[in-house]
């Protein structure tokens, strides 16, 4: 599903409102309140991969309703049981996988001999944001290019309106970001407004 393909990752950060139209020919991957991004676009198939939290998902029962609109062929979740009992979801996804999304295997296996700390340097670090966790899954399983849009850090609220969007590892996945740019030059940043522009180059999928 991953590997030689494009892969687009799209946040729920601000810079997700510069993409009008999804792309052609590229996968679609999104997480927790992402999904927002796809409701009401033109949309001739699911999404290929969607990953959210337990909290999310429960807090916010617009994904809920979401998901079973747009669907998704891949559902990665640390809730699998929960997400399986749930009749309301049934038809809305094809396989079901678990990832608590703080084991480090594959960050590890991406960065290494480097490691991520905060940006104290305080400790080593292991847990990203689940759209990191996305970013992740694309470089390990051989993506061809990848594209990233509305992982802004945090800053500036959502793309559906100036709201306060507190950033659980502002630090970390930044360090990540720089250790990706320096390894991998097949990631991209759509925007040149998002502070991802600031390590990755900025490009648009054709």
């Amino acid at each position: 599903m991953i590997r030689g393909e494009r892969i687009l990752i799209v946040g729920s950060g601000r810079s997700a409102s510069e993409l009008a139209d999804i792309p052609p020919g590229i996968k679609l991957f999104t997480c927790n309140a992402g999904i927002r991004f796809f409701d009401g676009k033109a949309m001739d198939r699911p999404l290929d991969l969607f990953f959210c939290n337990k909290a999310k998902l429960q807090r916010e029962k617009e994904i809920e309703l979401l998901l079973v609109k747009i669907r998704t062929r891949v559902f990665v979740s640390r809730n699998t049981d929960g997400i399986r009992e749930n009749t309301a979801l049934r038809g809305s996804y094809e396989r079901l996988l678990y990832d608590d999304s703080t084991d480090p295997w594959y960050l590890t296996r991406l960065i290494r001999p480097q490691g991520v700390q905060d940006i104290q340097g305080r400790c080593e670090a292991t847990w990203t944001s689940t759209g990191m966790r996305l970013l992740q899954y694309a470089l390990y399983f051989g993506a061809r290019e990848v594209y990233v849009v509305g992982m802004d850090f945090g800053e500036n609220g959502y793309f559906w309106g100036p709201k306060p969007n507190p950033w659980g590892h502002p630090d970390i996945d930044e360090n990540f970001i720089r250790i990706v740019s320096a390894k991998y030059r097949n990631v991209f940043s759509i925007s040149s407004k998002s502070p991802l522009s600031h390590h990755l180059p900025v490009k648009r999928p054709a």
